[in-house]
């Protein structure tokens, strides 16, 4: 039973073989969402040796550089990160999984799809196909292991699944909505081989949110998932930093917008939100909006975002940027709102 390092080790000497499972992250390639789908392939591969599985991280080779909690915790395990596949080193058509999604993009929308494992909204695809769960819980790395209940874990194994798992539910803190049993027993499951974690989420973190010396561009590129409703196109950014560290860096507003509506334009985008996540120590998680709109028949979502009582925005300046209030409204639940909304008035 080759390790997981043997196993990245070869992924790139595999690409041409068949028969050959693609394992898709999603497109913001996120901790989750890459650990996630190359647990899945692993695990999938010790059980099914005589099928390729490749997880794919779906950014370009380059954007990599743009994730340093990626580097920093395939460091802490041993792992070499530059053995990921990236999106250009896909190969031709083969099955598809999707992991930490449920509704294939680009360049994936063609291809036969064989399995999901989601914790996002169901968007009601792929009904007829063998592995679908779509649950809602903090980490998609909970569903991948409670898929394989059986695989044996090294500390290797452990220590990674177990950093996307403290991330996505900030250290398992239940107030925030995020956490759910299966994250808890999931953990619990970890912990014998992934040894002493204590510290473990404030390391990750502190270099996850260590963006201020990115350019603003990269800081929206690095955590971006664009979507398509009707004939509208609408990008979201997630950001570990907040507005006010970002204003004071830009000296003012004015700059930022300027670089996202550029963003927006070079993407064909009809809308652009900003999400941002942040902590600023003592357990004070705070989240913050912007809403960039360049097409004039969505002027009335911005009014409607304002007054949600669900997503409780109040203006930091006067334009595009807002406080949000409730903390437990992610970029996973406010896009539905979003979603919705737009579908209303197709």
């Amino acid at each position: 039973m080759s390790s997981l390092n043997e196993f990245l080790n070869q992924l790139h000497n595999s690409l041409s073989k068949k028969p050959r499972v693609i394992v898709s992250g999603n497109d913001s390639a996120d901790l989750d969402s890459i650990i996630s789908s190359l647990l899945f392939a692993y695990f999938s591969h010790q059980q099914d040796p005589d099928k390729i599985y490749i997880p794919v991280v779906k950014v370009p080779r380059n954007d990599l550089e743009l994730r340093p909690e990626l580097k920093y915790v395939f460091e802490q395990v041993g792992l070499d990160y530059h053995q990921l596949v990236c999106l250009e080193e896909i190969p031709k058509m083969g099955e598809l999984v999707l992991i930490d999604h449920n509704h294939a993009t680009e360049p994936f929308q063609d291809w036969p799809i064989v399995g999901v494992l989601d914790h996002h909204v169901d968007e009601g695809l792929y009904k007829t196909i063998a592995l679908r769960r779509i649950e809602m819980v903090g980490s998609c790395v909970s569903l991948v292991l409670d898929h394989f209940p059986h695989v044996s874990l090294d500390t290797t194994v452990a220590r990674l699944a177990a950093a996307p798992l403290l991330v996505d539910t900030v250290n398992l803190r239940w107030e925030l909505g995020r956490t759910k049993e299966l994250d808890v027993h999931t953990l619990d499951r970890l912990k014998p081989a992934a040894g002493d974690l204590e510290g473990y989420f404030e390391a990750i973190e502190k270099v996850k949110s260590q963006v201020d010396k990115m350019s603003t561009t990269h800081i929206l590129r690095r955590d971006y998932k664009q979507f398509q409703v009707g004939p509208y196109r609408i990008g979201t950014s997630a950001v570990t930093w907040h507005f006010q560290g970002w204003f004071e860096r830009e000296k003012g507003s004015e700059p930022i917008t300027a670089t996202a509506l550029a963003f927006a334009k070079e993407r064909d985008l009809d809308l652009e939100i900003i999400f941002t996540a942040f902590d600023h120590g003592q357990g004070n998680y705070k989240r913050q909006l912007a809403v960039f709109i360049l097409n004039d028949d969505l002027l009335p979502l911005k009014k409607a975002i304002e007054e949600s009582k669900e997503i409780q925005l109040a203006p930091i300046i006067e334009g595009c940027y807002y406080e949000q209030g409730n903390v437990r409204m992610s970029r996973k639940q406010v896009w539905p709102w979003v979603k919705q909304w737009i579908e209303g008035i197709i």
